[in-house]
């Protein structure tokens, strides 16, 4: 502020609920004298300027220029704003030099690191980002580590090779004298249902009926152009375990008739298939069913750690294009802590049947905004038929470079430490990403959150809640619907919106 020489307006935040503006100040102590005189002429000057009719406070902070300080919160704000940079940096690869207001950084850079930034102009944004808490002119540099400094081998890294694992005691069944009654039961144990609390597929679970219900329900179809109208059955198995139930439905096939009419009150069953959820309350499909024998056994199940570095993906900044003004910059929002929303394109829609993962797009929101995203094709070990690339535009000659799900699974466990998952009908997508985490021996245990849910319920009169359509409703421009990145990024917009 050229009226007040030693004075600079570092943030502006703005509180809707008792509708008053904050501005919060940096000052030198050797230009600006912070007396309550001096701060009654800010304050005067605001309100002749801006004819605020809010409610103005100020906050004035003295700027201290030191060596330490600097270092330090330099190393902060690389690791929380410039996660592309600071990944393989250390504390001690930060050099700062202060000559009266001046303040020189040097930051040595892995060489394949040092082109990146170079490229895209960040010392530019690290500059910015310190001048927001210190008065002082900054100049920020790189410099190129020695090659032969570098012990980071991506193929040697034991780290890489072999996760820490965390270990978990779990209750869990074990399966013997099986008869089948629907499918073929190729298993020996199960889980204990009542541990479960997400959807998840591919598990087996156990227990004594309580009661079968056969019920039925009409399918339409189109045949030569002529709608008929066809009456199937289900059935719905009513679980007990441990003083706990689950519901649980059954689609026998055509062929299958009324094999489950034999099931009866009291009998031991086991079944495999997935776990959904359906009036928010957790449900269980199965493929298969079996009458059984079931003994407790304690299982001690082993889990990977996340890594310590990302090898093979890394995260990246997130720009975002739209121009706000001052005040469009400072609407204080009710989101806290982190979430990750993610959307996979795949092969097909049944993981379960050997669909797989050929492209990951996510990102991540702190505090309701969006700082980072992760994006990679994936190989999948099968070809892309050609109804999936319709879909999204994906062809086996985009993924034939690409890594695979192997290499890519612990980078993107490690972008989704400690955050909340979210996706638009996540049941879908967590399908596929449980699948994929217990091959390679993951704990995807997050919190879910799922935006379509939310929109459903939140939001009324739409002509379908499809994203292209709920995006329209809330503004989110969504140019390539149907490739994940960009799928990504128009879910944690309107995620943002409708959680304010």
């Amino acid at each position: 502020m050229e009226k007040f020489p030693g004075l600079k307006l570092s943030n502006v935040v703005y509180t809707k609920s008792n509708d008053s503006a904050l501005f919060v100040f940096l000052y030198n102590p050797e230009q600006y004298e912070n007396t309550t005189e001096n701060q009654n002429k800010v304050v005067d000057f605001i309100k002749n300027t801006l004819q605020l009719e809010t409610k103005l406070m100020t906050q004035f902070t003295k700027c201290t220029i030191d060596e330490d300080v600097i270092t330090s919160y330099t190393y902060q704000t690389l690791i929380n704003n410039f996660p592309a940079i600071s990944k393989m940096m250390q504390i001690s690869d930060i050099k700062v030099e202060i000559v009266g207001n001046d303040v020189k950084i040097n930051l040595k850079l892995d060489p394949s690191i040092y082109d990146y930034a170079t490229e895209v102009n960040r010392e530019n944004d690290i500059v910015n980002k310190l001048c927001e808490n210190f008065y002082a002119n900054f100049v920020v540099t790189f410099s190129k580590k020695n090659e032969s400094s570098l012990d980071f081998d991506i193929q040697n890294n034991l780290e890489y090779q072999n996760s820490i694992k965390v270990f978990e005691n779990k209750n869990m069944y074990e399966i013997s004298d099986i008869i089948d009654v629907v499918g073929k039961s190729d298993f020996s144990l199960a889980t204990d249902f009542s541990e479960i609390e997400r959807p998840m597929e591919g598990m087996v679970i156990c227990g004594n009926i309580r009661f079968v219900d056969k019920k039925s329900y009409k399918k339409t179809y189109n045949s030569n152009g002529e709608s008929k109208e066809i009456e199937k059955h289900f059935y719905t198995i009513l679980l007990a375990n441990n003083n706990k139930t689950i519901y649980c439905s059954v689609f026998p096939r055509k062929d299958q008739g009324d094999l489950l009419s034999s099931l009866l009150p009291g009998n031991s069953v086991a079944m495999k298939g997935k776990f959904t959820i359906y009036k928010d309350k957790l449900n269980f499909t199965a493929d298969s069913v079996c009458l059984c024998v079931y003994k407790k056994v304690e299982a001690k199940i082993s889990y990977k750690a996340a890594n310590e570095n990302y090898h093979t993906i890394f995260p990246q900044e997130y720009v975002d294009a739209e121009q706000v003004d001052l005040f469009g910059n400072i609407i204080e929002s009710s989101l806290k802590g982190n979430y990750i929303v993610f959307d996979f394109e795949t092969t097909g829609l049944n993981c379960s049947n050997g669909d797989e993962i050929i492209e990951i797009g996510a990102v991540k929101v702190h505090n309701g905004k969006i700082m980072e995203t992760f994006a990679t094709l994936v190989k999948p070990s099968i070809s892309i038929p050609v109804e999936a690339t319709k879909i999204n535009n994906i062809t086996n000659d985009m993924v034939k470079d690409a890594p695979t799900i192997n290499l890519v699974l612990p980078d993107f466990f490690k972008f989704c430490e400690d955050s909340t998952l979210v996706a638009y009908n996540i049941d879908f997508d967590f399908g596929f990403l449980a699948l994929a985490a217990r091959k390679q021996g993951y704990n995807f245990d997050h919190k879910q959150i799922d935006a379509y849910a939310m929109a459903r319920n939140n939001i009324k009169g739409l002509k379908n809640y499809k994203l292209i359509t709920v995006a329209e409703y809330f503004g989110v421009d969504l140019k390539d619907a149907h490739r994940a990145v960009e799928d990504a990024v128009a879910t944690a917009k309107v995620f943002v919106k409708m959680a304010k």
